[in-house]
């Protein structure tokens, strides 16, 4: 099997949460510019302490709290739809291989190992649940973000 049947496959499985999916694309896009006006915040607050303007503070600081917020508003929903999409993508191909594993022949089982099917069932489970969620939209995350860091 090769390596882009294998994406093909997860996207498949993907597909079925486009709404989940839909809203981590939101997060992320949301998230770059929220880490962005980090940027534009320690500029503002760099200049007024350059110009000594110590009537700005009060403001700066309401701005703050409301990036802080904001950012922490974010990072929630994105860990929440993140780890719902891999939980069910997880969830779906774990009811797949043991459907799959349920129709094997017994001499299957004769021939292999019960720790080797285990591993499958959960570790290589885990993983393929982590891609589903974390790494790939880290791969999605980390250009746009290098890019809106360019443009900005």
């Amino acid at each position: 099997m090769s390596r882009q049947s294998s994406f093909i496959r997860l996207l498949r499985y993907m597909s079925r949460y486009k709404l989940l999916y839909v809203g981590l694309i939101i997060t992320m896009v949301v998230g770059t510019f929220l880490e962005l006006s980090i940027a534009w915040f320690l500029s503002l607050i760099t200049n007024a302490a350059v110009k000594g303007e110590v009537e700005a503070w009060s403001n700066l600081i309401l701005i703050a709290v409301g990036i802080l917020f904001f950012l922490v508003l974010n990072s929630y929903a994105d860990t929440y739809f993140k780890q719902k999409a891999s939980l069910k993508v997880r969830n779906d191909i774990r009811l797949d291989t043991l459907d799959h594993a349920l129709r094997l022949p017994q001499s299957y089982y004769d021939k292999n190992y019960s720790g080797e099917l285990l591993a499958r069932f959960t570790s290589d489970n885990q993983a393929v649940g982590e891609a589903s969620g974390n790494i790939i939209m880290g791969l999605l995350k980390n250009p746009l973000l290098a890019l809106c860091a360019f443009i900005y």
